[in-house]
């Protein structure tokens, strides 16, 4: 009897180790099938994209690792930025910043990032809290990226809990997301702000922030704490879900400025459409509030269509006088205030350096009407109106009545957009 126990308990460890086996080799060969598919879904899609004109830009976050931290387990010290007793960093935020600086994160970092541009065929990279990656260590990744992609397209959220080295960038093919910019609009908006940061911004933050018109990634909301709408709606309780309606003219304001300033412009998903989080700030693994209300587009189609007919204008011909590739002319600008105001009129190719060709952008943020003082010689001419703050109606040929006069006017949280063609 217990010799035929004994036998039945060993056969039966060999089934467990036999099927044990079993489940890892057939584990091993679904995960293989998985990768397999995913990277070839990935490469499909990105052609896919290719093929409507669209370029693909990777969020790659490298300041950081995930949970569980797997390079804690191969070498803590080597891998993480630690104190003096051996605590980790937590200049991301996240508790375990990585120590970019090393030989083998380097090579973790530019090998990947090869990686995705050769099997994938991805057109370029934004680099979270660049920040702690460090300025030496992002140029070298420029410059490893460069000889396999000439033509890649880097962008740096260059801040962190650290500091801030957009300025240092200046000087390196990086753009960097421009957080002037964004609390400028933010404020601008609500009647705040300077007449001098409005030409500054406008003209693409040149050379304090950027070289070039294109290191300037000019936006107002990120997939970060609270959406546009929630941090400049007028309800009390910040919470912007039902809207009113200068809530919604100062977005289109908003959209306004943003298209007609030079550099790339940046829109959040569902700004077109009023997006909200209902005031809450800090919304990390709250999908409810994360997740996209498409709906909104019904209740506010008319916002979803400005925010349209502005990105069909500005990649236009008749836009690319707001495109640039390099630093305008000095007399390329021309900029106009109302009297004690910061409501402003701007003409684009002012000095004909690009052309007959020229555009009137005008703006008034606050709330009441205003008349902005043009010099001899402006108004009359051929000057058509393309635009004003409700709609954008240049692309299909019919203009609007307003004529542009010596004194110019605006209306309260009201714009225009004018074309000339010389």
């Amino acid at each position: 009897m217990l010799v035929g126990l004994q036998y039945a308990d060993e056969a039966s460890a060999q089934q467990i180790e036999h099927r044990r086996r079993l489940r890892k080799e057939l584990s091993t060969h679904l995960h293989l099938e998985i990768c397999v598919d995913k990277q070839a879904e990935l490469q499909a899609l990105v052609a896919a994209l290719h093929r409507r004109g669209i370029a693909v830009i990777l969020d790659v976050v490298y300041n950081h690792v995930g949970e569980p931290a797997h390079l804690m387990l191969i070498d803590k010290l080597y891998y993480f930025e630690v104190d003096n007793t051996g605590r980790l960093a937590n200049w991301s935020g996240c508790g375990n910043d990585l120590r970019c600086r090393s030989a083998m994160a380097r090579r973790l970092m530019i090998d990947s990032l090869i990686h995705l541009v050769e099997a994938y065929g991805v057109d370029g990279f934004r680099f979270d809290l660049a920040d702690l990656i460090s300025l030496d260590v992002l140029k070298e990744v420029e410059r490893a990226l460069k000889r396999v992609k000439p033509d890649i397209v880097l962008i740096a959220e260059p801040w962190s809990f650290r500091g801030n080295l957009a300025g240092a960038l200046r000087d390196t093919g990086y753009a960097s997301w421009n957080d002037g910019y964004r609390d400028f609009l933010r404020d601008y908006v609500r009647g705040g702000g300077t007449r001098e940061q409005f030409e500054y911004f406008l003209k693409g933050s040149p050379w304090h922030y950027a070289k070039w018109p294109a290191q300037t990634v000019n936006y107002t909301e990120s997939h970060d704490d609270k959406t546009w709408i929630d941090l400049i709606t007028e309800n009390a309780d910040g919470n912007g879900q039902s809207p009113t309606s200068n809530d919604r003219r100062r977005t289109h304001l908003m959209a306004a400025v943003l298209f007609a300033s030079i550099g790339i412009p940046m829109l959040a998903a569902g700004q077109d459409f009023l997006r909200s989080k209902q005031g809450v700030n800090n919304t990390y693994q709250r999908g409810d509030l994360n997740a996209l209300d498409y709906r909104r587009l019904y209740r506010f189609p008319g916002t979803h269509a400005y925010f349209a007919d502005w990105i069909a204008f500005r990649r236009s011909d008749a836009g690319r006088l707001l495109r640039h590739y390099s630093r305008a002319s000095e007399g390329f600008f021309r900029f106009f205030f109302a009297p004690d105001s910061t409501a402003a009129a701007v003409i684009y190719n002012a000095d004909r350096s690009q052309g007959p060709a020229r555009l009137l952008f005008a703006v008034n943020p606050t709330s009441g009407d205003v008349t902005v003082p043009l010099d001899p010689g402006i108004a009359g001419g051929n000057w058509q109106q393309l635009a004003d703050a409700e709609r954008f109606h240049g692309l299909t040929g019919r203009g609007a009545d307003q004529p542009v006069e010596g004194d110019l006017f605006i209306p309260g949280l009201g714009c225009g957009l004018w074309r000339d063609d010389g």
